[in-house]
């Protein structure tokens, strides 16, 4: 009988343990890219010309496929699907909210960086983004 027991609590354990996992499947996929990054510098590489810096107030939150491009105090923000595989941030649709309305990526290119949606990750680290496409280098700190 006690045996019996000792078998049941085993499995029933295995089974919470395995609930567990199973439903942790939403954490974050994308290492230290993940979080919310304030832009310290846009510049442009073909002249150098500084196009925003961090008193701009631009922020980029990266969770999952969902990427955020948002100016404080500005009521529209950008909601993209993105794609991170080693050196290369892939950009795809790019939504403007709330409204939710599918923009063109050059409505948000002047203001982010995002050019033509394809950005190569210079350096990653758990405080520096350092990002750069053929038009723009920018660089960003974790917040």
């Amino acid at each position: 009988m006690r045996k019996a027991y000792h078998k049941s609590l085993l499995h029933l354990y295995l089974f919470m343990i395995a609930a567990i996992l199973a439903s942790c499947d939403k954490l974050d996929k994308n290492g230290d890219l993940d979080g919310a990054w304030q832009l310290t510098s846009l510049q442009r590489t073909e002249d150098g010309t500084v196009m925003a810096d961090k008193n701009s107030r631009i922020f980029y939150y990266f969770k999952l496929d969902l990427m955020e491009l948002r100016q404080v105090n500005d009521t529209m923000y950008y909601l993209a699907r993105f794609k991170h595989t080693g050196d290369s941030l892939i950009i795809g649709p790019v939504y403007q909210s709330p409204f939710d309305s599918l923009v063109a990526i050059s409505e948000v290119d002047a203001k982010f960086g995002i050019a033509d949606g394809h950005m190569h990750v210079n350096r990653l680290t758990s405080d520096d983004l350092e990002l750069e496409n053929k038009q723009y280098k920018i660089q960003l700190r974790k917040f």
